[in-house]
């Protein structure tokens, strides 16, 4: 448990997350209804970072990384305990930080820097979610931890083009919005307890 006196920098870190998890969600789909001929079953998310809706989409996109790794920094200062399950959750979360803005600053057309930060993006999302179990309380890191197995089984099906019949966008997002729901999830959290033993 952090001390009153740093209970506002975990709130703090709380309403980053929950603010980028919202805004990257709300200009994704947007971004959606503005590109041309664009499929969510079918064309990748990554290619909203081109075209039409290029700045839009690669500004939110960066500004979730920011957020995101303000947010890691915040936590990571206020765990007491040398390495403890928060830090833990917080280096890997500053690495999916990292990747959205590689992802923002690289989009599509640019490779392989662009295929290396949206992979990373993936694999980092789910492993922070993961280790969040450990410190959540009782439900909602049973939730956590179902929700990283789900990132984690999905995203190798993706990685690996075994898409069900969803298409390569369908099962990108089964990924993304989870992973966005997990910030959400993670923030909300920070923002009412402000626990992080």
């Amino acid at each position: 448990m952090v001390d009153v006196a740093n209970a506002r920098d975990v709130k703090t870190a709380g309403a980053l997350l929950v603010l980028g998890a919202v805004q990257f969600g709300v200009v994704l789909l947007f971004s959606e209804t503005l590109a041309p001929n664009y499929s969510s079953a079918n064309n990748y998310v990554s290619e909203l970072g081109i075209g039409p809706t290029a700045l839009m989409f690669n500004a939110s996109l960066a500004a979730l990384g920011v957020m995101f790794l303000v947010a890691a920094y915040l936590i990571f200062k206020n765990s007491q305990a040398e390495l403890n399950h928060a830090k833990l959750f917080s280096i890997l979360f500053s690495l999916t930080a990292f990747a959205a803005i590689g992802t923002a600053m690289f989009p599509i057309a640019i490779e392989p820097q662009h295929a290396i930060f949206s992979h990373a993006i993936f694999f980092f999302a789910g492993l922070a979610i993961l280790s969040s179990f450990k410190f959540l309380k009782k439900p909602l890191n049973y939730g956590a931890l179902a929700l990283g197995i789900f990132i984690a089984i999905v995203g190798l099906l993706y990685l690996t083009k075994n898409y069900l019949g969803f298409g390569v966008g369908g099962m990108e997002r089964f990924v993304v919005y989870p992973a966005l729901f997990g910030a959400f999830l993670l923030g909300g959290y920070f923002f009412f307890f402000h626990h992080l033993s």
